[in-house]
C-alpha cells in the first residue's frame, strides 16, 4: 500500500513539474514576443519619423534640376551671342553678353549653395533620427531588464546602427549640377538598426535563447515615401 502511495506522489510530482515547465515555456514565449514587438513597433515608428525629415529636402533638391537646365540653357546662349560679338567686334554685343553671363553665374552660385545646403540638412536630420533611436532602443532595453520574471533574465546587445547619407549624386562637377538618385536607390537609402536579445530561464532549467532582430527603413524611388524594408530576423538557439 505504502509503495502505490509512494508511486502516485512520483507520479503527482511529475505531473506538477511538467504542468510548471509548459506554463514556464508559454509566459516565457509570450514575453519574447511582446518584448520583441514592443522594440520593433518603436523602431520603425522612429525611422518612418526620421525619413520623413529626409524626404522633404530630397524633394526640394530634385525640384531645383529644371532650374538648373534652365541656367545651364541661358548661359551657354550668352557664352554663344559673346562669341559671335567677338569674331564680329560687335564691342556693344559683347558687353551686353559678358553682364548675362555674370548674371547668370550669379544665380548659379545661389543655386548651388541651395542644393549643398539641403543635401547637409538631409543628412543630418539622418545622423541626429538614426542617433535618437538608438538611444530610445537602449532606454527601452533597460525597462525590460528592470521587469525581469523571478526564473528569467533577458540581456540586448545593440549594434551600432547604419547611418547613410542621401543617396544622390552629381551630374558633373560643375556649378549647380542635376542631381540624379543613385542606383539601387531603396538599397543604399536604408538605415539599420539591429540587436540581439539573449533571454535565459535561471534555477535548474539552464535554457537560453538567442534572437537577432534588424529594423530597416528607407525611401521608396521616385515617390519618395518613407518605407519599412522587410527582413526576417535571424534565430538562434542555444543549448
Amino acid at each position: 500500500m505504502s509503495e502505490q502511495r509512494g508511486q502516485a506522489l512520483v507520479m503527482w510530482m511529475v505531473f506538477l513539474s511538467v504542468i510548471l515547465l509548459v506554463t514556464i515555456g508559454c509566459t516565457s514565449a509570450w514575453v519574447l514576443i511582446q518584448d520583441r514587438q514592443r522594440l520593433m513597433t518603436l523602431c520603425r515608428i522612429q525611422s518612418l519619423h526620421t525619413f520623413r525629415d529626409v524626404q522633404r529636402p530630397l524633394e526640394h533638391l530634385l525640384s531645383l534640376n529644371p532650374q538648373s537646365k534652365i541656367l545651364r540653357t541661358w548661359l551657354a546662349l550668352a557664352q554663344a551671342k559673346l562669341a559671335l560679338a567677338l569674331s564680329t567686334s560687335n564691342v556693344p554685343l559683347a558687353t551686353e553678353a559678358r553682364i548675362e553671363i555674370r548674371e547668370i553665374r550669379r544665380k548659379q552660385k545661389i543655386l548651388d549653395q541651395t542644393q549643398k545646403q539641403l543635401i547637409q540638412l538631409a543628412n543630418l536630420k539622418l545622423h541626429s533620427g538614426v542617433l535618437k533611436t538608438s538611444l530610445d532602443l537602449q532606454k527601452t532595453f533597460r525597462d525590460i531588464q528592470k521587469k525581469n520574471l523571478g526564473w528569467s533574465q533577458t540581456t540586448f546587445i545593440l549594434q551600432n546602427p547604419y547611418i547613410p547619407k542621401l543617396a544622390v549624386r552629381a551630374e558633373d562637377h560643375r556649378l549647380a549640377p542635376i542631381y540624379l538618385p543613385l542606383e539601387n536607390f531603396e538599397r543604399r537609402q536604408a538605415s539599420t538598426q539591429a540587436w540581439t536579445q539573449v533571454y535565459q530561464l535561471t534555477g535548474f532549467l539552464h535554457y537560453q535563447h538567442k534572437s537577432h532582430s534588424q529594423c530597416n527603413a528607407t525611401l521608396e524611388e521616385k515617390t519618395w515615401i518613407p518605407k519599412i524594408r522587410r527582413d526576417k530576423p535571424l534565430l538562434k538557439w542555444l543549448s
